[in-house]
């Protein structure tokens, strides 16, 4: 007959020679240290710790590392990183960074953990910002421990500019959203970034700078590839898009070729212009007309929706 009884689990004793005091000291390291390790840790999964950070810390110079003991413990602290309530979830902030950074990082408290007994931990409050790059202090769990370091979330490229910046600002602008759009997507996902980085990126005449020097070649290749280096009549097809549907600030007309469909041409309308943006369509076409006449085009057939403002 099989016993009801719950089958205990399996338990072992360790005695050590030590009076009450001693006892009373490790045992408040103990606790300590379980504490650090956070929610689901044991006491064994501490012993385990502790035990092979001390392997691991003497064994370098032999350059041989026992990590059999150290599962258990690396378990328990995988499982407790996973797992986040919904309010710690919802508060977490949310950094940018790239490989060599963390490899910077990696580096750094690789460094630390050969010479010192405490972890670092991130000290969010203790953090520069400027775009998506961050600089934060790194604080050691150890109060024998003054090593603190300050760890760059982006690595920099040529001209001292933060790669992660460089990397958003690009994804910004051809992204096509609006500064309040990508202002409200930053704030939602709570990923840190400085106030207003959209606009501040916006207003870098530098990156348009460079796009319109790369879109002016391409349109330049691709009418030369469409009028077979201009020596013959081209076919073409235009259309507007319009920033929003209604009363749009900004309107882009389009010229395309007929033959290869690639980009051969582009006008911005804006409100300045015409405060009518029903108006816009009519006035980038004319636009179009005179920059490929400027190059002596001969256009041959013009195909276009069905706006009767365009029938010139």
């Amino acid at each position: 007959m099989e016993s009801s009884a719950k089958k205990l689990k399996s338990t072992f004793r360790i005695e050590v020679t030590g009076d009450s005091s001693a006892r009373d000291s490790v045992m408040t390291q103990l606790k300590k240290v379980k504490s650090e390790m956070g929610y689901g840790s044991t006491t064994l999964s501490a012993l385990q710790e502790v035990l092979t950070f001390w392997l691991e810390k003497h064994s370098t110079a032999t350059g041989t590392c026992d990590t059999s003991s150290a599962t258990s413990a690396t378990t328990a602290r995988s499982i407790y990183h996973q797992l986040l309530s919904r309010e710690q979830a919802e508060k977490e902030t949310l950094y940018i960074t790239g490989h060599e950074a963390l490899h910077d990082l990696i580096a750094i408290t690789a460094h630390h953990s050969r010479t010192c007994a405490g972890n670092y931990t991130l000290n969010a409050t203790d953090r520069t910002v400027r775009g998506f790059w961050n600089r934060i202090r790194l604080s050691s769990s150890s109060e024998l421990c003054s090593h603190d370091k300050r760890w760059n979330t982006s690595s920099y490229i040529p001209g001292g500019e933060s790669h992660v910046n460089k990397k958003m600002t690009h994804a910004f602008f051809a992204s096509g959203v609006l500064p309040s759009q990508f202002d409200s997507l930053m704030s939602a996902a709570k990923i840190s970034v400085s106030s207003r980085f959209s606009l501040t990126v916006s207003q870098k005449g530098e990156y348009h700078k460079i796009v319109r020097e790369i879109a002016e070649a391409s349109m330049h290749k691709a009418m030369t590839e469409e009028s077979e280096n201009f020596s013959r009549p081209i076919h073409i097809l235009t259309d507007a898009r319009h920033g929003w549907r209604k009363n749009a600030r900004q309107t882009d007309v389009v010229c395309m070729g007929g033959k290869h469909h690639k980009v051969i041409a582009l006008e911005t309308v804006t409100s300045k212009d015409d405060p009518v943006a029903q108006r816009h369509e009519k006035i980038g076409t004319i636009r179009l007309y005179d920059q490929l006449e400027s190059l002596e085009l001969c256009i041959e057939t013009h195909c276009h929706d069905n706006n009767a403002s365009i029938n010139m």
